[in-house]
């Protein structure tokens, strides 16, 4: 009570008013008790604090737990890093409950059943034998996960005896021949239906009877034949994993398939696209055996189309082999698909030949001389007229089924050049005329009478009609001989048709 009283005369702002409402004070301190004597100095305050006095109070209570908060948070640092650096207490982790909880854990694994645990004060030390150095290692790393492990000191040795490596190793062998033997039944009767499959499918490779009724051409019954037997042997190893339980596995074959075949796909980009190539060109068959084709700058008869290149043997006997896929875009010429043919012979006659006379006469020539077809007829065109000469081209037509093209174009040369010079034809060579006039010479020439053609005499040959019927122009069958015998010797396939008509169908 004093010291309510002594605030009241400190903070008048504080003594109750006798105006207004009734302030509560305790006992003997109401406005109307009786007045103690003032037994101290009443002290005066100035007016602005008085004023101002319950704010100051507000004020200095804000500052105040500021202050206190401030104090703890600053000395609330020091006290947590004490905290993390203080030592461990034994009574967190006694060794020997560590020890035993360590110990039970590895006596579940296999690898660690030889290690020997030892804590003390917080360290654990590791003695023993492992089988393998990794077990060591990894027996370490999972006894310093144990909470109240301070240190880990690793002293496992590897075991070094061959009996006591290999004793693992052989009783995981006795544990798969014991699996191997229980599952014995189901893994024959996979066995049987994987070779019933397989029987099935070398059925089908044989069988070309339903190939042949389909009327599909070689490539494409082997195509056929090879799909077909490849989904037969495919539905057997699905069926035999089936039964083995193991059909999750062909997921992963699956997949590990598709990737080796991408990479195989890259790594052996041009074997694909020869092997491609080879199936388009005999799908296409733009040649058979025997024909001589050009390719490109080559050219050849056929003998043999396989899935990587095609053969072509030369007139000197070569064989040449050009990848499917440069012959796939290269130019192709087949001279042989059409039977006849038509052959072309360039002729320079003088520039003051009747040019009607010169094509009675070549014409009738060619059309007497063997192997020159009479329907259609030879005929000759004038190429160009020269400085020197008149080119003039014959052509005739050979059909070559019965006749050899290069002998009777080489013949029809000869017999041409014979005809026109029985008939004095003057085929000149390259020349050029320089005229040198002087007057007294012109008067000369202006009177002298032009120069008369000398007339051809008889030379005692055969009449050229005569050569011409007797000329050898048969076919030549030496290449398709040494196509039949590669072919009759060789084991190599072949996707072309009619390895047996070589040779008869130019015959007749």
């Amino acid at each position: 009570m004093p010291r309510m009283i002594h605030m009241r005369r400190a903070f008048p702002a504080l003594r109750p008013s006798r105006k207004g409402f009734a302030h509560y004070l305790p006992d003997g301190c109401s406005p109307d008790a009786p007045k103690r004597p003032d037994r101290s100095r009443r002290i005066s305050y100035p007016r602005w604090l008085q004023r101002h006095a319950a704010a100051l109070c507000v004020l200095l209570a804000l500052l105040t737990w500021g202050a206190t908060a401030w104090g703890q948070v600053t000395v609330q640092a020091p006290r947590d890093v004490a905290e993390i650096a203080r030592p461990i207490p034994l009574e967190s982790a006694p060794d020997d409950r560590l020890e035993t909880r360590i110990r039970q854990t590895f006596s579940h694994i296999e690898a660690f059943r030889g290690i020997q645990v030892d804590v003390t004060d917080g360290v654990v030390r590791l003695s023993g034998a492992a089988e393998r150095a990794s077990a060591a290692q990894r027996a370490e790393e999972l006894a310093s996960r144990f909470e109240g492990v301070a240190h880990v000191v690793n002293d496992v040795q590897a075991q070094a005896e061959l009996e006591r490596r290999l004793a693992p190793a052989l009783r995981r062998l006795g544990e798969l021949w014991d699996s191997l033997l229980a599952s014995l039944p189901i893994l024959g009767v996979a066995l049987a239906v994987l070779l019933a499959f397989a029987v099935l499918s070398r059925l089908l490779l044989r069988w070309d009877w339903l190939w042949e009724r389909m009327g599909a051409g070689l490539l494409l019954r082997n195509i056929l034949r090879n799909l077909t037997a490849t989904l037969v042997i495919i539905a057997g190893v699905l069926l035999a994993l089936q039964l083995l339980d193991l059909t999750a596995l062909v997921g992963a074959v699956i997949g590990a398939a598709g990737l080796f075949g991408l990479a195989l796909g890259f790594a052996f980009r041009d074997v694909a696209e020869n092997y491609l190539s080879g199936m388009l060109l005999g799908l296409r068959s733009p040649f058979g055996i025997g024909d001589y084709v050009a390719v490109g700058d080559l050219e050849g008869s056929v003998l043999r189309l396989t899935s990587r290149e095609l053969i072509l043997i030369t007139l000197d006997g070569n064989h040449v082999r050009i990848p499917n896929a440069e012959v796939f875009k290269s130019t192709i010429i087949n001279y042989m698909r059409n039977p006849l043919r038509r052959f072309g012979i360039e002729v320079g006659v003088g520039t003051g030949e009747d040019l009607r006379r010169v094509q009675e006469l070549g014409c009738a020539a060619l059309a007497a001389m063997k192997g020159v077809m009479e329907d259609p007829p030879p005929v000759m065109f004038v190429e160009s007229l020269g400085e020197y000469n008149v080119i003039v081209r014959f052509h005739g037509w050979v059909d070559q089924r019965r006749y050899d093209f290069l002998k009777v174009r080489s013949e029809a040369k000869r017999i041409l050049k014979a005809a026109l010079d029985e008939e004095g034809v003057a085929m000149p060579m390259p020349m050029r005329d320089i005229l040198v006039r002087r007057p007294e010479q012109a008067e000369a020439e202006a009177v002298t009478p032009p120069p008369t053609k000398p007339v051809a005499k008889p030379s005692g040959k055969p009449p050229v009609k005569d050569e011409a019927r007797k000329a050898d122009v048969s076919r030549e069958e030496h290449i398709d001989k040494q196509i039949r015998d590669e072919l009759a010797t060789s084991s190599e396939e072949n996707l072309l048709q009619g390895q047996k008509e070589v040779g008869k169908k130019h015959s007749s």
